[in-house]
């Protein structure tokens, strides 16, 4: 169905809601980022028509929506309401979530790896188990529909309507699951599977996961799949799920944090003890070879050594060492078969005056600066444009043939991408430092694992939460004409780099371990 003839009429929705921008659009619904003008807050409202000849379909999702306005799951986003626009066209407000869609995943990342694949599929599960048990017949997942949240990586889904919604279908959950499964291990939409099979897209993965992924995506209801024997042949779903991203970044459907699994504090200390340990006894070891060479050359040549030419913090204090004792090491007994180590006679540092050690003539070239050489200059953020999307992953429904570079291309759809993608790189520093305090701030509070997080990291939170919506404000109007993305993006790079530096400051504050 064509997407140029759906033109929603929000003017029922102008008493509550401000619209800001239009994020994502298929040929039966509109989704847009909008205000909610009594609680002050951003949310998104999605506008879906029904079918030709197939308002049923439409009333039964607006049913759905009443339920969970009033039900909550930590993997579904809350609904706030549902309205009826007229006829056949039915709107859904929700929270808006920071993070960043499995569509931004995948063009940004390509193929997930299994084990990653295997959490957000358990979560998925988890969310539509709970559906299925409270009624809730729509439980459509697209890829734009499903979210990481920023920070914790948490899977949020928002339950769209579906084609033939069904509550009691065995088959209708594992089609999903299956199909979710599908392109984060191929990279790719499933459209591309009327050609394509995923054993030639990914030839290393094992046949049998495959062969199950793709059984799942053809699941027939007279032989119904183990969804959980799936979910734990791709890598288990017990372990908490590891972020994708750090925090921090804003988009177009949110914001994202930067590729790339994280030890817990405890293994990242133990580490760090470990390696610190290690270094010690490496120099303990020359310190004690260079030691015994002195000894050495002091026996051999029965004197001391000469000022300009002593090793160690003599010489780097531009005094000769005239305190050495000459050391007596028994002669070698001749046909001995033991051999006799010398024990290092101990070379006594002389305490020298302030003053000394600033004297001007030292032959060896070390001695102290005067001042402390400058820092070097702080430069400004560097704006990290996206790599040009691959053509095979732009949706045809928005642009059948847009430019490889979608910065440069007028495409609002493209100038949003470019936006969106640009944010998620440069908001990297950012997301690594906001999730170094906090762990800082738990580890003093002396909260680990599960427990809640202290009254300071809430504060932290609800403070960056409300920077984020400050950044939001200062940098949406920012960049004119048809190419904005590019002026728009620096904007919310500058605004970055700088709540990175203050993030960094309170890090810096925080007592170490």
């Amino acid at each position: 169905m064509p997407t140029d003839d759906f033109t929603a009429d929000l003017s029922k929705l102008d008493k509550d809601y401000q619209i800001l921008t239009e994020l994502h659009r298929t040929p039966d619904s509109r989704t847009y980022l909008a205000r909610h003008l009594e609680l002050n807050r951003d949310v998104t409202i999605t506008v879906f028509r029904a079918a030709t000849g197939d308002k049923q379909s439409l009333s039964s999702f607006a049913g759905d929506v009443a339920r969970l306005k009033t039900s909550r799951h930590p993997n579904v986003i809350p609904v706030i309401e549902g309205r009826w626009l007229g006829d056949g066209v039915f709107a859904v407000a929700r929270a808006r979530v920071r993070g960043s869609t499995l569509d931004q995943l995948l063009s940004a990342v390509g193929p997930v790896p299994l084990p990653r694949v295997a959490g957000t599929l358990g979560q998925v599960r988890a969310a539509l188990d709970w559906a299925r048990s409270n009624g809730i017949a729509n439980r459509e997942v697209a890829q734009d529909s499903l979210i990481f949240q920023q920070g914790s990586g948490r899977v949020l889904l928002s339950l769209e309507p579906a084609p033939a919604a069904s509550s009691i279908d065995p088959c209708e959950d594992a089609r999903t699951i299956g199909r979710l499964g599908w392109e984060m291990l191929s990279g790719q939409r499933i459209d591309t599977m009327a050609t394509t099979s995923l054993a030639m897209l990914r030839p290393e993965l094992s046949p049998a996961v495959v062969a199950e992924t793709e059984a799942l995506v053809r699941c027939d209801r007279n032989a119904p799949r183990d969804v959980g024997a799936y979910i734990a042949m791709l890598g288990g779903t017990l372990a908490e799920p590891t972020p994708l991203y750090s925090e921090a970044v804003s988009s177009s459907r949110g914001a994202v944090v930067a590729v790339k699994p994280k030890w817990s504090f405890n293994a990242r200390l133990a580490t760090a003890v470990a390696v610190g340990a290690l270094a010690v006894i490496v120099a303990l070891f020359f310190m004690s070879r260079r030691d015994k060479a002195v000894v050495d050359r002091t026996a051999n040549s029965d004197r001391v050594a000469p000022a300009g030419e002593a090793a160690g913090d003599v010489a780097m204090r531009g005094q000769p060492d005239t305190s050495i004792p000459p050391a007596v090491i028994p002669a070698p007994i001749a046909q001995q078969p033991t051999v006799v180590t010398p024990t290092p006679v101990p070379i006594p540092v002389p305490v020298v005056p302030e003053t000394t050690m600033r004297a001007p003539a030292v032959r060896s070239g070390f001695t102290p600066p005067e001042t402390r050489r400058h820092e070097p200059p702080r430069t400004a953020p560097v704006l990290t444009m996206p790599i040009p999307a691959d053509s095979t992953r732009i949706d045809t429904s928005v642009a059948a043939s847009a430019p490889a570079d979608v910065c440069s291309s007028p495409s609002a759809s493209d100038q949003r991408r470019c936006l969106s993608n640009s944010i998620d790189r440069n908001d990297a520093e950012l997301n690594g430092v906001y999730q170094r305090l906090i762990a800082a701030m738990r580890r003093q509070a002396n909260v680990t694992g599960d427990d809640p997080d202290p009254d300071a990291v809430e504060r932290l939170r609800s403070t960056q939460r409300r920077w984020l919506d400050d950044r939001d404000q200062a940098c949406h109007t920012v960049g004119s004409g048809a190419l904005w993305a590019r002026d728009r993006a620096q904007c919310f790079a500058d605004q970055s780099a700088k709540r990175a530096r203050d993030l960094q400051q309170m890090l810096d504050a925080v007592p170490p371990a």
